[in-house]
């Protein structure tokens, strides 16, 4: 059962990676993905869950308590009369509101919380350092990501540094010119077409997703999932880990994810 829990993970990233994305990110790329999803993603994920729905609860029981002082017996008529309601409503919201809208932020902050070389073009360090002197030198740089487009395009500017009313300034500009020239030296170019850097954004944020997946079914699987001690424990094991593997829905949810991803930092940028 646990070979199994771990090879459904595996046999997504094996048709995802292996077959359609192998030249698009680097195996390195996706074992880290794999390893945020799976260690970082789903206990910060429950501990948000845990978190979000004893608040929702605590709501719950004042708003509960606050009806039946001045509702008195007609609010616990109605309240029996419409507890299947109320208690489908509750479902809904822990299931569509609270857990569905935490692991997609878990799995987004994820992907975006590692930064690896091959899609460094998401975080606006991967202009050369020609590019860094002509905008203005290390002083210029700007660390916000919606201005990765400006910095990715070639400008075409002075090499020399703007003149200021200190000497200590010059000397500095001079030091930091140096130290451009030298990181000019042993910048590669990225020779991905935007497409792959594309499929890079879909595959790594899918690998986040698979990794959290896996770790979720294996928690579901071995804990959460009923099964005792018996001889039908397996049987049982087995039936979540099917059920829970008809559909990868949290792999779909990271491709549907990178669109906007891929529109924000890829398609903006041309």
């Amino acid at each position: 059962v646990l070979i199994a829990t771990f090879t459904q993970s595996f046999l997504v990233l094996v048709i995802v990676f292996g077959i359609f994305h192998r030249s698009d990110l680097s195996f390195d790329a996706v074992v880290k993905f794999f390893a945020v999803g799976f260690t970082i993603c789903v206990p910060v994920g429950f501990m948000l869950e845990a978190i979000i729905m004893n608040g929702l609860f605590m709501m719950y029981y004042v708003a509960f308590y606050v009806l039946h002082w001045i509702g008195s017996d007609d609010f616990d008529d109605w309240y029996e009369d419409y507890y299947a309601y109320i208690h489908i409503a509750g479902e809904l919201v822990n299931a569509y509101f609270v857990a569905a809208l935490v692991e997609e932020l878990c799995k987004y902050y994820g992907f975006r919380f590692l930064e690896h070389p091959d899609l460094i073009f998401i975080t606006g360090l991967d202009r050369s350092a020609a590019q860094t002197r002509d905008t203005g030198g290390l002083d210029s740089y700007k660390y916000d990501s919606q201005l990765v487009s400006n910095f990715s395009q070639d400008s075409r500017g002075s090499d020399c540094e703007s003149e200021t009313d200190s000497r200590g300034r010059k000397r500095k500009n001079k030091r930091r010119q140096s130290i451009l020239r030298e990181e000019e030296e042993e910048d590669e170019p990225d020779l991905r077409s935007l497409q792959q850097q594309a499929a890079a954004i879909t595959t790594g944020m899918i690998c986040v997703a698979v990794g959290l997946a896996c770790a979720e079914n294996f928690l579901y699987v071995f804990f959460l999932g009923g099964a005792g001690g018996d001889e039908g424990s397996v049987g049982q094991e087995m039936a979540v880990l099917i059920f829970r593997s008809i559909f990868p829905i949290h792999a779909l949810s990271a491709a549907m994810q990178s669109i906007n991803m891929v529109r924000k930092f890829t398609e903006e940028r041309h």
